[in-house]
């Protein structure tokens, strides 16, 4: 889910960064492809509400 990656942000290796919590986003995810969301997230609901 790209909404978990930190734009433009990588780690020494290369690999994309993911937002750790829900303090700077609504979606956070591990670079094992986890992701959770935060459904009471004003983001989120804006997000949603566009893709339906």
């Amino acid at each position: 889910m790209s909404e978990a990656l930190v734009p433009g942000a990588y780690d020494p290796v290369g690999d994309p960064r993911h937002h750790l919590g829900f303090t700077s986003n609504w979606a956070v995810g591990d670079p094992t492809g986890r992701v959770s969301i935060n459904p009471d997230a004003y983001r989120f609901k804006a997000w949603l509400s566009l893709e339906y």
